[in-house]
């Protein structure tokens, strides 16, 4: 509500005050907040508006080239609240990258119980020639028929899906 979030607003601590000036010469004051409480915020703030909703935790997992098979660990989060069990389908998708000779093609169900904030997915990526020019492949997670999950519409994919590139 839009109480609670000017309660929270003023608990915040704030800095040092600074001097700046409006285009028309007038001195305004202005406040500068932590790194730390500035994200604390986005995601209180963003949460409000955008109710509970499953996201990767970046949109981009670069892999350097190795001769040796390689497991990356990639983590799914939920944002604001947990305060109900939801459930999701994820698939991966090749774009320049080939399924079974680039990576392991996996499918399958993410399960969310009441306020479990976090999921890791393990993801193969067979060996590689640094010669070899790069490639990449998709995680695509996606709500299934009768799922209650939302996905941040700022992110790749939009409302109806998350997607994280592979690189």
């Amino acid at each position: 509500s839009e109480e609670e979030a000017q309660a929270t607003f003023a608990r915040i601590p704030r800095g040092d005050s600074r001097a700046t000036y409006s285009p028309e010469g007038d001195e305004v004051n202005s406040w500068y907040v932590t790194r730390e409480w500035a994200h604390i915020l986005r995601n209180y703030f963003v949460g409000l508006k955008r109710g509970q909703y499953v996201k990767f935790e970046a949109e981009c997992v670069h892999v350097p080239a190795s001769k040796e098979e390689q497991k990356i660990e990639v983590r799914i989060r939920r944002k604001g609240g947990c305060s109900e069990a939801v459930s999701c389908d994820f698939h991966m998708e090749g774009m320049s990258a080939v399924a079974g000779f680039d990576f392991e093609l996996g499918e399958g169900r993410l399960e969310f119980d009441t306020e479990e904030a976090e999921k890791k997915l393990e993801i193969q990526i067979n060996p590689k020639r640094p010669w070899r020019s790069v490639a990449s492949f998709l995680v695509v997670l996606e709500q299934g028929e009768d799922d209650g999950v939302k996905f941040d519409p700022l992110d790749d994919g939009g409302t109806e899906a998350a997607i994280l590139t592979v690189v």
